[in-house]
């Protein structure tokens, strides 16, 4: 059974016991990363990240993904207005507020919206990733066959996340690109909190999980959770490694391979924060559509 549901101002924090709940309210949305409850139950290892209800809407205190700081968003379609300015008399701001929200704001003159470029969901075409073709995708091709010229043979294999050896292997990989990131002990800590929760509660998620190997060594791995409508959702993984130049492109198209061949059509491959790398790179993707998300103020 799940837990007692809050009413707004009352918050409470997210837990797995709220999955039902969760998937009831957001069904009918877009699936926006920022409320995809095992995200917000891994980028919540180190506490605080609450929910509340609000005139049947769903609103969310979630750390800030850069910074120590916490946001508040809101998804639904009841009241937008009224439940707008009762946030907003509380907290100035709300963040990462999705376009499906903005779209039923009735008085636009009372509110000032910014878009959020930095936070918008990338969703990518999986049959179109795996054909390489076009001008949009000459990055990822050129990537791809960097990787191939300097290992020319791999292997793409799903990781059973339960086996103590793989769960170790995993662990190293995320060592080794916390290092390459100069990631301070703390910063470190953190990082492996947020892992080591996603995949405590992935097994309670449609959730898969790919490694790619080169002469049996797994070089990088991405975890992906299966949604509605043919979407999936790329969560944790397909890090960088420094001694396989583009593993991470090849992981993204084998990715894309797997999927296409289990009937799925696209990827959220989530937000980029405003990292230049990190767009960079999911623009060679070439993205269908972005799931665009906003910051609110009063006028």
């Amino acid at each position: 059974m799940g837990s007692k549901i809050p009413i707004y101002p009352d918050f409470k924090k997210i837990e797995i016991e709220d999955k039902d709940f969760f998937n009831k309210v957001l069904y009918k949305f877009p699936p926006y990363s920022d409320f995809n409850l095992l995200s917000i139950l891994s980028w919540g290892a180190m506490g605080g990240n609450c929910f509340s209800t609000l005139n049947g809407n769903l609103v969310i205190k979630i750390k800030d993904y850069l910074s120590d700081n916490f946001q508040y968003s809101i998804i639904g379609e009841s009241e937008i207005d009224l439940s707008l300015h009762k946030l907003l008399s509380d907290f100035n701001s709300l963040s990462f507020v999705p376009e499906v929200v903005i779209n039923q704001i009735k008085s636009t003159n009372e509110f000032k919206v910014t878009h959020d470029r930095d936070n918008d969901d990338y969703v990518i075409s999986l049959p179109r990733l795996t054909k390489l073709e076009g001008a949009d995708l000459r990055t990822l091709r050129h990537h791809l066959n960097v990787f191939t010229g300097f290992f020319p043979s791999h292997q793409v294999e799903v990781l059973d996340v339960t086996n103590a050896d793989t769960m170790d292997e995993i662990r190293a990989l995320n060592m080794k690109w916390f290092a390459e990131k100069n990631f301070d002990e703390e910063k470190q800590r953190q990082q492996a909190a947020i892992v080591e929760t996603f995949f405590k509660y992935s097994s309670q998620f449609n959730c898969v999980h790919l490694g790619l190997f080169i002469d049996d060594k797994m070089v990088t791995y991405y975890s992906n959770e299966i949604l509605k409508s043919k979407i999936i959702m790329g969560h944790f993984g397909a890090i960088t490694n420094k001694d396989f130049k583009d593993c991470v492109s090849m992981m993204q198209y084998e990715v894309a391979r797997f999927f296409v061949n289990q009937g799925y059509s696209f990827q959220n491959v989530e937000q980029d924060t405003g990292l230049s790398g990190l767009r960079q790179a999911k623009l060679s993707y070439d993205p269908e559509y972005f799931l665009k998300k906003y910051s609110i103020t009063l006028n």
